[in-house]
């Protein structure tokens, strides 16, 4: 039970700091005539898969943590995991950040 408290307090530190720097990045005024907007836009948009990531992440360790024997409950624990997969078994936003992250490039003005 600490390994797995350990772990769930680990991810939802991640959680929690990953949508710290995604309030700051949506902050910056940044304007729609911007050489840089669509850079801004797309990193926004990062942070975005990075918490829908780990968000199912830390729903699973607080459904785990529910439970004094987790082995027991794997299909309870793995439902938020399985619910964000696509149909060939990836995490939809994991995709998409792959997709996306080499697609951005920021712009000297």
């Amino acid at each position: 039970m600490s390994t797995r408290s350990s772990e769930a307090r680990a991810a939802a530190n991640l959680k929690s700091e990953i949508k710290a720097k995604w309030e700051s990045l949506k902050s910056v005024k940044m304007p729609f005539w911007s050489v840089n907007y669509g850079a801004w836009e797309s990193m926004c948009q990062l942070y975005e898969y990075l918490w829908n990531r780990i968000d199912v992440i830390d729903r699973a360790w607080k459904v785990s943590l529910s439970y004094e024997k987790p082995s027991e409950h794997r299909d309870e624990i793995c439902a938020p995991l399985e619910a964000a997969q696509d149909s060939s078994g990836q995490n939809k936003d994991y995709v998409k950040f792959k997709a996306l992250l080499p697609t951005v490039r920021l712009v000297k003005p």
